[in-house]
């Protein structure tokens, strides 16, 4: 019996390496995923208000313009 359970503890321990080895694989993959999402949604978000900046800025870009015009056309009446 001691052979026998000398071969089964030598069996369960490589099984118990095999799984946490499969299981730290797994969760390094899910934490991958995890940061990816993450990142990809800061981007949006980055996008999203330089894209709202961006149109604020031309916006008032261009109603200066409008201004100084209509300044200079009230200046030849």
């Amino acid at each position: 019996y001691d052979s026998t359970d000398a071969d089964a503890l030598r069996l369960f321990q490589e099984f118990n390496l095999t799984s946490v080895l499969s299981y730290t694989m797994k969760e390094n993959t899910t934490s991958e995923q995890s940061s990816c999402m993450t990142i990809m949604n800061n981007a949006r978000e980055l996008i999203n208000k330089l894209t709202t900046y961006y149109g604020i800025t031309r916006q008032a870009v261009m109603t200066t313009k409008i201004i100084e015009i209509i300044s200079g056309a009230a200046t030849f009446e």
